[in-house]
C-alpha cells in the first residue's frame, strides 16, 4: 500500500519534527509547498530523502488561494498511490492501529475518511525526540475538525474542500469511512506557542479577507486570547 501526504507550511519550524516522526511510519512520500517560509522549515524538509519541496510564493494568508491549491495539489504527480492525506502542519490522523485501519479502507473498497476531529491541548510545548502522540493525549472534541483528509486518488476525481477545507464535496465513487481515526489538531501546545502563532497569522491575512470576516479570531485581543487557552486547557479531557 502506498500513502503520499501533500501538505502547504509557512514557517513551521517547531512542529515539523513531531509532523514527520508520526507520519514517516505510514507515509511514503511527503509534498510540501512551502509559502516562503522565513525560519529553518525548508531546511528541515530538505534533509529528509522522502519529502519533496515545492516553493509556493505566497505569502498572505490567503484562504481562497490556500483551498485552490489544496484541491489541485494532489493530482500533480504522475503516480496515484492508494491513498493521499491532504493536511496542514499541525493535523495529525490518528488511529491505534494506523497500518490496520488503512488496510482495513482499502479491503472495504472505501475511497474517503472522515475522522472525528479534537483540538488537542496542553501547557507547554512537547520535547522533540518524542512522538508528540506519546505526550498529549488531552482535548476538546472539535466537529469542525472532522475533516476528510484521507482519500483514494484512484477513485475520487476532485474534493471540492472549502475554506480550511472544513467541509467537501468529494466526486468519483464515494464510499466514506467514519471508523476508528481521529483527527488531532496540535495547535493548542501551550500560552506561548499559541499566542506566537496566531500573531504570525495575524500579521499575513491580507485586508480584503478579513473585511470579508475570515480569519477574524488571529486578531483577538492577546490578554483574551491568553485567557481563552488557558480556560480550554483546564477543559481538556483524555482523546487517546
Amino acid at each position: 500500500m502506498k500513502i503520499y501526504l501533500f501538505t502547504q507550511i509557512f514557517n513551521e519550524e517547531k512542529i515539523l519534527p513531531f509532523f514527520f516522526q508520526h507520519y514517516e511510519s505510514f507515509v511514503d512520500h511527503f509534498y510540501v509547498y512551502d509559502n516562503l517560509s522565513t525560519d529553518r522549515s525548508r531546511e528541515i524538509c530538505k534533509a529528509r530523502s522522502d519529502v519533496t519541496v515545492i516553493t509556493f510564493p505566497q505569502k498572505n494568508l490567503d484562504e481562497f488561494i490556500l483551498t485552490a491549491n489544496r484541491n489541485k495539489m494532489w493530482q500533480r504527480t504522475k503516480s496515484k498511490p492508494d491513498f493521499v492525506i491532504v493536511c496542514d502542519a499541525d493535523e495529525f490522523l490518528y488511529s491505534k492501529n494506523i497500518i490496520k485501519t488503512l488496510k482495513n479502507m482499502k479491503d472495504g473498497k472505501y475511497t474517503v475518511a472522515k475522522p472525528t476531529g479534537f483540538g488537542m491541548l496542553t501547557k507547554k510545548f512537547p520535547e522533540e525526540g518524542k512522538l508528540i502522540t506519546k505526550q498529549i493525549k488531552t482535548g476538546i472534541r472539535t466537529p469542525m475538525m472532522d475533516k476528510c483528509v484521507l482519500f483514494s486518488p484512484k477513485q475520487i476525481e476532485k474534493m471540492n474542500f472549502g475554506l480550511g477545507s472544513h467541509h467537501c464535496l468529494p466526486e468519483g465513487r464515494v464510499k466514506v469511512y467514519s471508523g476508528d481515526l481521529k483527527l488531532l489538531h496540535y495547535k493548542g501546545l501551550g500560552v506561548d506557542y499559541s499566542l506566537e502563532r496566531k500573531n504570525l497569522y495575524k500579521k499575513r491575512v491580507p485586508k480584503r479577507i478579513l473585511k470579508m470576516g475570515i480569519s477574524k479570531h488571529y486578531f483577538a485581543d492577546d490578554k483574551q486570547f491568553v485567557k481563552a487557552i488557558a480556560s480550554s486547557i483546564k477543559k481538556a479531557k483524555k482523546v487517546i
